[in-house]
Formats: C-alpha cells, structure tokens, sequence
C-alpha cells in the first residue's frame, strides 16, 4: 500500500456526475484521455451524486456534470459547462506551472 503522503501535494481532479447524464458520459472519456496523459502528476475521482447526495451540498454542485480541480486541498478551479479536451488540458497545465 502507497503512502498516502505522496498524494498529499498531487492535483486532484473530481467529476461529479450522473448515470443518466449524456454530459456526464461524455466527459468520462474526457478524463479517460487527461488520466492517461497524466498518470503519476494527477488523480482523477469520479462521484456519482445520486450515490453520494451529501456531497452536492458539501462541493456546492449546481450542475451536472461539474468537474473541480484541487490542488493542495484547495479549489483551484470549477468546470461546469464546456467540456472540451483542450480547455481542461489548459487549466490543468495553468494550475501545474502557474502560467
């Protein structure tokens, strides 16, 4: 088992979804392609909010899907709308380097 100290200052990247959602499945494949991309500089959670209702109150969740970016524990950024691979692929390389 890893030490969970060596998670502790990885960007963290959660998709609140829906099985229902045609959104929510779309931007699976999404962060498929983005966890692939980066393996060891990032983990990727998915919630199901019908399974995890508490977590919509605790991460404000207004739409489905919504995918929040974290880094050290903190929001950095909240995707609600526009799901492309190449907008996310540019907010997640801001947030690594500070651009």
């Amino acid at each position: 088992m890893k030490n969970s100290l060596e998670y502790l200052d990885k960007i963290k990247i959660i998709h609140f979804h829906t099985k229902w959602s045609l959104s929510s499945k779309n931007l699976v494949n999404v962060t498929k392609i983005l966890s692939i991309f980066y393996k060891k500089k990032i983990i990727f959670l998915r919630v199901d909010i019908e399974k995890n209702k508490d977590l919509i109150y605790k991460f404000n969740i207004k739409y489905i899907p919504t995918l929040i970016i974290f880094k050290n524990g903190i929001e950095k950024y909240r995707i609600t709308k526009i799901f492309c691979l190449k907008m996310i692929y540019k907010k997640i390389n801001e947030i690594i380097f500070k651009i």
